[in-house]
């Protein structure tokens, strides 16, 4: 029978009801509550953004066409720059409302169950220029990128069943996980 693993809780901040509703397939109500939470601070994000690059453009643009003096080319140039800088935030505000619609449907709860391989060198990681910041640990083809503090908690070749969500980040979504 699978075991709560208190250090495992620990690293990750989750709790013993999170852990039995996401052995039943369901997030806990906690998680839910984190996941709309995100969702709200997407959508909160999108006027933020959308007003400062407005600013932004706004001054290229003032900028660009007090130095134009009558050049078309330079007018031009401001228009073109204002087109791309629209089609970036139409970008940018997209991205943000698919993700909180994402987070807002919930996702299925799915688990990665056997032994854990624990990468302390993972290829394709980010540094801080001099060394590797993060660690890869998998179970199987399944992947998760965790800070070395949190890795360390997981006991290379043991078995665990690792709970995730997949709500189409680049990062699969760990929500917790126990010794199997």
């Amino acid at each position: 029978m699978p075991q709560f693993d208190q250090a495992l809780a620990e690293a990750f901040y989750f709790e013993e009801p999170d852990v039995i509703a996401n052995r039943t397939g369901r997030l806990s109500a906690r998680q839910e509550t984190m996941f709309r939470d995100g969702a709200v601070l997407y959508r909160k994000q999108v006027p933020k953004i959308m007003w400062l690059l407005a600013v932004a453009l706004v001054a290229v643009i003032v900028m660009v066409l007090s130095q134009a003096k009558g050049d078309t080319g330079q007018i031009a140039l401001a228009l073109g720059a204002t087109v791309a800088a629209m089609g970036v935030i139409v970008l940018l505000v997209r991205k943000n409302y698919s993700q909180a619609d994402r987070f807002e449907a919930g996702a299925a709860v799915q688990v990665a169950r056997g032994p854990v391989a624990v990468d302390q060198n993972p290829y394709n990681w980010l540094t801080d220029g001099d060394h590797v910041v993060g660690w890869e640990v998998s179970i199987g083809e399944v992947k998760f990128r965790f800070l070395p503090e949190q890795a360390e908690a997981f006991t290379p070749g043991a078995a665990y069943a690792i709970y995730y969500a997949d709500f189409g980040q680049p990062r699969l979504s760990f929500l917790s996980a126990e010794r199997a």
